[in-house]
């Protein structure tokens, strides 16, 4: 699709392609089976918890309003998101938490940007109309600034690769978050560079939390709505 390829080029694992999406889809499986997304083995609970923990700090916040129309859109979005931002980045944000607010508003309004632009995959001079122009805009600055914040927490996160041995990184017993599986999947291929450079660069690390952010946060929103 012209629109993905020339604003967002074919990383992460929405948009790749061929080898690269195979490798990131074996990397991503893998890591949702060690989270607990398997129906056996001894994570099988982690990640029944982690969702519990989330349904009821939702339904804590809704009790708490008391008995008042609500639009529960809001409060659904922050305990969903929650969730998924441990699995993906090993932290989450307060309900007042600016960072927080302004990933929400770009999520969400990217979306709608998103479908506002797929003519771009079949007419790509309608990019020159103002209209089409300043969507992607709004993608591309929003998706370069979302990965200086990403690059923030990877690099909070990196503290925790001098603290595991080679042992470590083999069972990837330590590891409990996205970030930390990408590290430690990169740390182990480090003596095969054209394998990291094709398969975990820089890039393809930003791209891949955004997408799993992103997706997952949607399409689970969406179920749920």
């Amino acid at each position: 699709m012209f629109f993905f390829y020339f604003s967002f080029t074919i990383s992460g694992l929405i948009c790749a392609e061929g080898e690269l999406w195979k490798e990131q889809r074996r990397f991503v499986h893998s890591c949702l089976r060690l989270f607990g997304a398997s129906k056996i083995g001894p994570q099988e609970n982690k990640l029944e918890c982690l969702i519990m923990e989330h349904v009821l700090d939702f339904v804590k916040y809704i009790e708490g309003i008391g008995p008042i129309p609500i639009d529960p859109l809001q409060p659904l979005r922050h305990s969903l998101g929650s969730a998924i931002n441990i699995i993906v980045f090993g932290k989450s944000w307060s309900r007042e938490d600016e960072t927080w607010k302004w990933l929400q508003y770009l999520q969400e309004e990217g979306i709608q940007h998103v479908g506002v632009a797929g003519p771009l995959n079949f007419l790509p001079f309608l990019r020159f109309m103002p209209k089409f122009n300043q969507t992607m805009n709004f993608l591309v600055d929003g998706k370069h600034e979302t990965h200086k914040v990403y690059r923030q927490i990877i690099n909070d996160q990196e503290f925790w690769v001098k603290q595991q041995t080679a042992d470590d990184f083999d069972t990837n017993r330590n590891v409990s978050n996205i970030i930390q599986a990408f590290l430690s999947e990169r740390e182990r291929k480090k003596n095969n560079p054209e394998v990291v450079e094709k398969f975990y660069n820089d890039q393809q690390f930003h791209h891949l939390l955004a997408d799993l952010f992103g997706a997952g946060l949607d399409t689970t929103l969406t179920t749920l709505r």
